[in-house]
């Protein structure tokens, strides 16, 4: 499921780069050279937020709305724009039974293992690129 969430994208006299900051994530931030760079950066950043959150059990907040973001009376001035940044949150996995090659099982277990991942790990990543554009060879 996508959700957006609100960041803060801003900009100070003393710092060359823009930072990008989430009101519902306190402890997310990110900077960029230019406002392009920073916001691009902030969908990394927020997507491996929200993947440590999960990992950890933590709640997910439900996106602050335009009209209710609070502001952050230290860095009000520096504010150049409200961005909304979209991400990814994943759902919970679900268990499926498929049939697959014998040999390729044992090429994607030894692969898997090779990466650190478990075979549901590896599946899923490997799906997700597929279905992003990133097509085997």
């Amino acid at each position: 499921m996508r959700r957006y969430y609100p960041a803060f994208l801003h900009h100070s006299a003393e710092d060359t780069n823009y930072g990008v900051t989430f009101p519902n994530f306190m402890g997310c931030v990110t900077c960029g050279k230019t406002q392009q760079e920073a916001v691009e950066l902030a969908h990394e950043a927020l997507q491996l937020h929200i993947k440590g959150m999960i990992e950890d059990g933590d709640f997910l907040p439900a996106p602050y709305s335009l009209d209710a973001i609070p502001a952050d009376p230290e860095m009000q001035d520096d504010v150049v724009a409200v961005v909304l940044v979209g991400v990814i949150v994943p759902s919970p996995p679900k268990r499926v039974n498929i049939s697959i090659d014998e040999g390729l099982l044992e090429q994607i277990d030894a692969a898997a293992n090779g990466y650190g991942m478990t075979r549901s790990t590896l599946l899923a990543e490997a799906s997700r690129q597929y279905l992003q554009g990133v097509s085997p060879q």
